[in-house]
């Protein structure tokens, strides 16, 4: 699975595993915005790696329920 280093821009909106170096804490899931830059942990600082679990599109950038008034 590809991983994603913090510093680096999220290729897709979902739900991405958080993997902290050496194990400090315990696995989790975030929600992350395609675009966004993934953060560094305040323990194990850039060492933290991101796991698309889920991939996802917000609901107006979804083609049954497109707004024109919305850009993402």
């Amino acid at each position: 699975m590809k991983q994603f280093e913090a510093g680096h821009r999220a290729e897709a909106s979902g739900l991405y595993k958080v993997v902290h170096a050496k194990n400090h804490v315990q696995g989790h899931y975030v929600i992350v915005v395609k675009g966004d830059t993934f953060p560094d942990c305040m323990e194990c600082t850039n060492q933290v790696r991101f796991e698309i679990a889920i991939d996802a599109v917000h609901v107006y950038a979804h083609k049954q329920f497109k707004r024109t008034d919305y850009h993402c």
